[in-house]
């Protein structure tokens, strides 16, 4: 977790860069900063880890104030990637990813293990990479290079200040996806930076945006769309990207938060009281913290006509079709369908339960107004 109070910078010639952010990144949270030229946002990231030091303020990492820490180890603990990459080209793929690790002191078989594993991370073959030079690799491989040595020891914290701006876009299209497949695995707290609305869009778990330093709106992307808190953030976005489909909306935006859950070993009677009280058709199986599925009204209600309502909840033909919660309802459809289930289970990356689609609530979801305000509502400077 990354925590920002109070936090300020003014440089010598008085310009504020960053005018009392108060913000907190939750751990494992994918962060986007956005803003136009000079709104602050990079220097948000460089005094995160001290390449600039906050006028008045603090910011605090795992709970720790970083003013308390010394800059070099607050460093080294903390996975930094910039859009110049900086690969070191007389090093080796191998050598460029050991850096922080042989300044920590790491045998040279932990080196070269880690080294192995991240490679495998991003499906580059260590066998045919490790011995390579920088020149020897595509600007994509060695952006991903560049990821991997801010990954070296395993920080919980990763920095990222505009990586991809300078790759084509058919690259940057498949560095985004493999970004999102990597933080499904890492898990770790992003802090990304970006001009780029369209990437900050696609990635972000939230988005923070900037102007004079300030913060004008935080975030899903989703919420960002449908209702920017006025008109700079409406236009900095663009209509043409505002006005978006309900398919195009998220799952977790949407879906029904706060399904009722038994454990396996609970009777069906238990099941059927509990879906009664609940006024529910569907409750989810959970054994301790481990989703095991959906169990429905309807395969009770069959269990019951085939005289068999005894037993426990983990005998039932429990539903296991599940989307993902930042899957798009589209996706969420097609698994319906694909699936012939009435209901989807919606699990967080690490595949715990967070909510549920039904077929039955699919009429409402789509119905709902999911439009932005319109831009005439909003207040202008000048008005």
């Amino acid at each position: 977790m990354v925590v920002f109070e109070d936090v300020t910078k003014i440089y010598d010639d008085e310009t504020v860069a960053v005018d009392g952010l108060n913000l907190t990144v939750e751990h494992g949270e994918f962060m986007v900063f956005i803003g136009p030229s000079g709104c602050g946002k990079t220097t948000t990231l460089q005094m995160t880890n001290r390449l600039k030091e906050p006028t008045s303020g603090r910011i605090l990492v795992g709970g720790r104030d970083t003013k308390e820490m010394k800059a070099v180890d607050l460093r080294r603990g903390m996975g930094y990637v910039i859009q110049e990459i900086a690969l070191f080209p007389h090093m080796t793929v191998a050598e460029n990813i050991y850096v922080v690790p042989e300044l920590l002191g790491w045998s040279k078989q932990q080196k070269v293990d880690r080294a192995r594993e991240l490679l495998h991370l991003v499906d580059l073959d260590p066998d045919i990479y490790m011995d390579r030079y920088p020149m020897e690799l595509s600007g994509g491989q060695q952006q991903r290079i560049g990821v991997l040595r801010a990954l070296a020891v395993d920080p919980d914290v990763l920095l990222m200040d505009e990586p991809f701006g300078g790759l084509d876009p058919l690259t940057r299209d498949q560095l985004h996806e493999e970004l999102k497949q990597l933080q499904d695995k890492v898990n770790k707290t992003i802090i990304f930076v970006t001009h780029d609305m369209d990437e900050a869009l696609k990635l972000a778990d939230r988005v923070t945006l900037m102007r004079d330093g300030k913060l004008v709106q935080v975030d899903t992307p989703e919420e960002i769309l449908r209702n920017p808190n006025d008109e700079f953030v409406a236009n900095f976005i663009g209509s043409e990207r505002r006005l978006i489909s309900p398919l195009d909306v998220q799952v977790r935006e949407v879906m029904l938060k706060g399904v009722p859950t038994i454990g396996p070993e609970s009777g069906m009677d238990d099941a059927l009281r509990l879906m009664q009280e609940k006024d529910t058709d569907y409750l989810a199986v959970n054994d301790g913290d481990q989703f095991l599925g959906m169990l429905s009204a309807h395969r009770l209600q069959v269990l019951r006509l085939e005289g068999d309502p005894g037993g426990q909840v983990k005998d039932a033909n429990l539903i296991n079709a599940t989307v993902d919660s930042r899957e798009t309802m589209m996706t969420a459809v097609h698994r319906l369908a694909e699936s012939q289930e009435h209901v989807l289970g919606v699990i967080n990356r690490k595949g715990q339960l967070v909510g549920a689609i039904s077929r039955g609530w699919l009429p409402d979801i789509l119905a709902k107004e999911m439009w932005p305000k319109e831009a005439a509502g909003y207040e202008t400077e000048e008005s």
